[in-house]
């Protein structure tokens, strides 16, 4: 009995003694986190003085950027600088937005990872601020006004995008959501993916990363880590963790109306794959018609969208706005 108690006592010992190992390495995992997204093997680098000093969400690698803040991106294969402000709420964008919609005013939200903030191109020439200013030279009965409210945040996936919507997106009493899917919202899992681009990125020479980049591949941690992932994660269990996140957005979009746009390279299986996942929900409507970004002009060197993309893509929505019954528009 006396040796029961001992052991007892023991594993008593051993579980505290874990448990207070657990906490550190989790706060340890925390502060991790934080310093990835400061580094180059984020897949798109983004500087530590522009992210926000404060966590606004439980995901550990989620992260947005300082508000009333504006900085240069210029890698040297881009061949010109990109120039992005942040407003007072953390989005890229021009102007502030006033919380409360003002009478007569139609105002959009629009979601997605670095497509949507608009990754290498300057502020005002990203898709959402051209539909912003292509809306508001149209004539549309019953609106003042258009509010194109950009939310995207290079590297985001579904589950982050959905976060990022309920903390910044829903307090706007939106009109209608635009969510831009790239692609990668069919696989990318950040709190899957990242640890193994950590482990990466640290054991990757420069040689290996100007050779990858040679070959067209800008993202070389990434996309290894990507690859094990998939060892790792069947695609039904990847799918399964997908659908939980999109689940979490439409609880918080209520019933707001949402324009789920991709692109043509968007397999048939995928798009029965996002049907999966919205059946059930109300005012979803699916647009795979924008045009195909990896034609030449259309892209810049390491796939994401160029100016001329961008422009490209705000015209399809805008024609597909007009021509669909969410607006009622005249030139």
């Amino acid at each position: 009995m006396k040796l029961n108690r001992k052991k007892l006592v023991g594993i008593i010992t051993v579980i505290e003694i874990l448990a207070i190992i657990g906490i550190g390495f989790y706060m340890y995992k925390r502060w991790e986190a934080a310093k990835y997204v400061l580094s180059k093997v984020v897949v798109t680098p983004i500087s530590k003085n522009v992210l926000l000093d404060e966590p606004t969400s439980e995901l550990k690698y989620f992260y947005e950027l300082t508000p009333n803040n504006s900085w240069s991106d210029e890698p040297s294969w881009l061949g010109y600088k990109a120039v992005y402000t942040i407003n007072t709420d953390t989005l890229n964008e021009r102007y502030d937005y006033q919380l409360k919609k003002q009478d007569g005013v139609f105002r959009i939200i629009t979601l997605g990872d670095s497509f949507t903030f608009g990754q290498y191109v300057s502020t005002a020439d990203n898709w959402s601020e051209v539909l912003e200013d292509s809306l508001n030279r149209l004539n549309c009965k019953g609106i003042k006004k258009f509010e194109v409210i950009n939310l995207g945040v290079p590297g985001y996936d579904v589950e982050y995008i959905a976060q990022r919507y309920a903390i910044r997106g829903e307090k706007y009493n939106p009109d209608l959501i635009i969510w831009l899917e790239s692609g990668s919202g069919f696989n990318r899992i950040n709190e899957l993916r990242v640890p193994y681009e950590q482990k990466i990125a640290q054991t990757l020479t420069q040689q290996e990363i100007a050779n990858a980049q040679k070959q067209g591949d800008y993202w070389l941690a990434w996309t290894k880590a990507d690859g094990e992932v998939f060892k790792n994660y069947t695609g039904s269990q990847i799918a399964e963790i997908i659908g939980r996140a999109w689940q979490k957005f439409f609880l918080s979009r209520g019933d707001t109306k949402v324009l789920v746009a991709t692109f043509p390279y968007v397999t048939t299986e995928q798009l029965k794959q996002l049907n999966f996942w919205f059946q059930g929900q109300k005012n979803v409507s699916i647009f795979n018609d924008l045009p195909d970004v990896r034609l030449s002009n259309l892209h810049v060197a390491d796939g994401h969208p160029s100016i001329e993309g961008h422009q490209m893509i705000a015209e399809s929505i805008l024609n597909y706005l007009k021509n669909s019954s969410i607006i009622s528009c005249s030139p």
